[in-house]
């Protein structure tokens, strides 16, 4: 009879430290709350960088920039103008590490570098101007007036202006098979070779 209790007595115990807190605590060791954080840390990187459109930004209402900003951890100032914060968002997501990309129409400034201008934005110079420089457009044979796509950079050294890194599309073609047009004075006329009866 003492054999049979003192049996009974040991299963109740097993099966009571197979669901106590403290087997729960040891599953639970594999997810330290140090291997929790850098698992957070990730995810939260994860989400902030990602790819971002320069005109679809300028074309942003005020409730998406300001969750925009929520999701980069910056705090735009309300005194500062819809297109400084433009430009605050999008220094802070090439901060963070985002990929962004513009396309507009090239103005030539001066022989040093030129300008992508926005129809939308009737061509106007505005904070978030995007500088192309004198190498891409040596490179390409780029010409004013001619639309443009590309990735952007921050400005490094002297540089004011958010710089074109990469010339993706030119005319919307892609940049390794575009060819620059000949000027229209160098072109050779084709004189009529046959007669027209009117």
């Amino acid at each position: 009879m003492d054999e049979k209790l003192e049996a009974s007595a040991s299963s109740e115990t097993q099966t009571a430290e197979a669901g106590s807190p403290r087997d729960e605590s040891v599953r639970m060791a594999d997810v330290s709350p140090a291997n929790a954080g850098t698992a957070a840390e990730t995810v939260a990187t994860t989400a902030t960088v990602r790819s971002i459109d320069l005109n679809e930004l300028q074309e942003f209402s005020d409730k998406k920039l300001k969750a925009l900003a929520r999701e980069l951890s910056l705090h735009l100032h309300p005194a500062r103008s819809r297109h400084q914060q433009i430009l605050d968002l999008i220094r802070a997501a090439l901060t963070a590490g985002a990929t962004v990309s513009g396309q507009g129409f090239l103005d030539q400034i001066s022989d040093s570098f030129a300008m992508l201008r926005w129809p939308n934005l009737n061509f106007l110079p505005v904070p978030e101007d995007v500088c192309v420089p004198r190498a891409l457009i040596e490179q390409y044979g780029l010409r004013p007036g001619q639309k443009l796509a590309g990735t952007l950079r921050l400005p490094v050294q002297r540089e004011k202006f958010l710089t074109l890194e990469r010339v993706t599309t030119i005319e919307d073609q892609p940049a390794e098979q575009w060819q620059a047009p000949f000027d229209f004075d160098k072109l050779t006329p084709q004189f009529p070779q046959g007669r027209i009866m009117l």
